[in-house]
C-alpha cells in the first residue's frame, strides 16, 4: 500500500495520480547522491533542453525526477523517451495540476538522496552546476542550501553577464 500525499491547501481530498516515489532500488544498487527535481506542465517547447542540461553535468551521480503537472501536451511523452535512453530519468504523473511547488515538493517529500536540486522545466543548468553546489555542501556540514546566479537566454542566445543571487555569507 502507498501513503497518499494530500494537498489540503490545494483543497484535494485525494493522491493527484500515482503516488510520487523515487525508483525502489534492487538488491547492490547504490542510491544517488542527488536528486534532480523538475516540475512541468506543458513543457514541451523547451523540456528537452533542460534535460540535456542536467544528463551533460559533469557530476552524473543523480536521479532525475520529473513531474507532469497535468500537462495536456506531449511533455509525459518527452519524459518517456528521454528516460527510455537514460535510467537515471524518472517520470511522475500528476492527472490534475497541483502547481509546480507542489508538485516538486511531493517528489521531494520521499527522496532518498542526500543532496536535492531543483530546476525549472524551462532552464538550462551550467555543466558545473551539480557539481559545485555538493562541493559546496559537503565543504561545510553546517550548509544547508546552495544557491547560484541567473542569466537570460532569449532565442538560444546569451543575454548580459550573469546576475548573482543575493546572500548573507
Amino acid at each position: 500500500s502507498h501513503s497518499c500525499l494530500k494537498f489540503h491547501y490545494k483543497k484535494l481530498d485525494r493522491c493527484a495520480g500515482s503516488p510520487p516515489r523515487i525508483r525502489t532500488l534492487r538488491y547492490g544498487q547504490s542510491v544517488p547522491l542527488i536528486t534532480v527535481v523538475t516540475a512541468a506542465k506543458n513543457a514541451a517547447s523547451f523540456l528537452a533542453s533542460t534535460i540535456t542540461s542536467i544528463q551533460d553535468q559533469t557530476l552524473g551521480d543523480y536521479a532525475h525526477v520529473i513531474v507532469d503537472d497535468g500537462s495536456t501536451d506531449t511533455t509525459a511523452d518527452i519524459v518517456e523517451a528521454a528516460a527510455a535512453r537514460d535510467p537515471r530519468i524518472q517520470l511522475v504523473r500528476l492527472d490534475e495540476s497541483i502547481g509546480p511547488y507542489a508538485a516538486a515538493n511531493s517528489v521531494m517529500l520521499n527522496a532518498s538522496t542526500p543532496y536535492l536540486a531543483r530546476i525549472d522545466a524551462d532552464d538550462i543548468a551550467p555543466p558545473r552546476r551539480l557539481e559545485i553546489q555538493v562541493a559546496a555542501l559537503a565543504a561545510d556540514p553546517g550548509r544547508v542550501a546552495s544557491t547560484g546566479a541567473w542569466q537570460i537566454m532569449r532565442n538560444d542566445v546569451l543575454g548580459p553577464t550573469p546576475r548573482q543571487v543575493p546572500s548573507d555569507s
